[in-house]
């Protein structure tokens, strides 16, 4: 597919004209992979995740604590990273898709080494930090539309920083957890999200469940879908969306920001998690 000769593919330089075709297979490795891995001498990569919860509403309590402090990186920490990189199966995933593979192909399946099950930590991290931003954008523009903005309002914010300056984040309130009894068709909904249970394999984990938190924000209140995974008896966030917003059509730049009133305002909100991490 490159034109690269067998006896030069171990060993590349990236300077060439012709081996820069590579790059674009690349485009997410970091500039300095053993630093971010921690094989370049230094010490180990400090692990990003936070221990895990006891529950999947403490985990998704510990993302709106964050939001709440306008911090990125202790949002980020809710989130399962290492122990997603250290369990992903492909194999599973395989299986599960019923992806086609040609006879004899050679596959290298993830977390196979130290090197891998890093790389994909370093992935994962670096998708979600664009995840968590694109659904602080959505809280700005909700709350601009219920300002009474009208369409067309820009989204250019790029940093969180911008973020905090144009929302009021030290507003954010933890209502309680909205359980799936309360939204229409509930036990189709649990259906699915039964169904959707069933890629815990995936992931490596011992289980996944949906969660739907509500929160307010400048007197709006909000519903964020947050599916958890369980891994070793603790509980991480492992996506923002879940099997529930996908039943209700949510798009997905606004699971983390979904203004009750589109949901129909629904009644039933529990009490919140009785321990709230970072609280």
């Amino acid at each position: 597919m490159l034109d690269l000769q067998v006896e030069k593919a171990g060993v590349l330089r990236l300077d060439d004209d012709d081996e820069k075709l590579l790059g674009q297979y690349l485009e997410r490795t970091p500039e300095s992979l053993p630093d971010v891995l921690g094989t370049g001498g230094s010490a180990a990569r400090k692990r990003t995740e936070a221990e895990g919860v006891g529950t999947p509403q403490e985990a998704a309590a510990a993302y709106l604590v964050g939001l709440k402090a306008c911090d990125a990186d202790q949002m980020l920490r809710s989130f399962s990273v290492e122990s997603y990189g250290e369990n992903y199966d492909l194999l599973a995933y395989a299986e599960y898709t019923q992806m086609y593979l040609f006879m004899g192909q050679d596959v290298k399946f993830p977390g196979v080494n130290a090197f891998a099950r890093a790389a994909i930590s370093y992935d994962r991290e670096k998708s979600l930090e664009k995840d968590i931003l694109k659904q602080g954008k959505a809280l700005y523009l909700c709350t601009q539309y219920s300002a009474g903005a009208q369409a067309g309002v820009e989204n250019d914010i790029s940093s969180w920083e911008e973020l905090a300056k144009k929302v009021d984040l030290a507003s954010v309130e933890i209502l309680g957890v909205i359980p799936v009894e309360a939204f229409p068709d509930s036990a189709m909904m649990k259906n699915m999200a039964a169904r959707d249970g069933q890629k815990a394999p995936l992931y490596g984990a011992e289980q996944t469940e949906p969660c739907v938190d509500a929160y307010e924000c400048g007197g709006v209140r909000y519903a964020l879908f947050m599916e958890a995974v369980k891994y070793n008896g603790k509980w991480y966030n492992n996506r923002i969306g879940n099997a529930l917003s996908e039943a209700l059509g949510v798009s997905p730049d606004f699971m983390g920001a979904v203004p009750l009133e589109v949901l129909g305002d629904p009644g039933q909100i529990l009490a919140k998690p009785e321990r709230i991490p970072g609280v």
